[in-house]
């Protein structure tokens, strides 16, 4: 790392200010917060309702001809940008 760079660098984390204030937890309950960023809470409303039926059978995906993952997908990818995602990553393991 060039010494420009590096200055720089220390510059951007000296002067770093939040975009939000922080959580006063003294003040926020643990279930307000707790599970706020995950997708599964609202599956419900974001897709359609095959699709929806079709993730609470995932032993039917073979047979079915709904195929939800580019669906489920995209609608991941919709909600995180609303919530502010910048970069999203989505990988399927087998």
């Amino acid at each position: 790392m060039s010494g420009i760079k590096a200055r720089w660098t220390r510059s951007a984390i000296i002067n770093y200010k939040p975009s939000h204030a922080p959580l006063n937890f003294s003040e926020t309950k643990p279930t307000e917060v707790f599970g706020c960023n995950v997708f599964t809470k609202v599956m419900r409303e974001r897709l359609p309702k095959d699709v929806y039926k079709s993730l609470k059978k995932p032993l039917n995906w073979a047979r079915s001809s709904i195929r939800p993952s580019p669906t489920v997908a995209n609608a991941m990818k919709d909600w995180a940008i609303e919530r502010g995602a910048t970069h999203f990553t989505h990988v399927f393991y087998p």
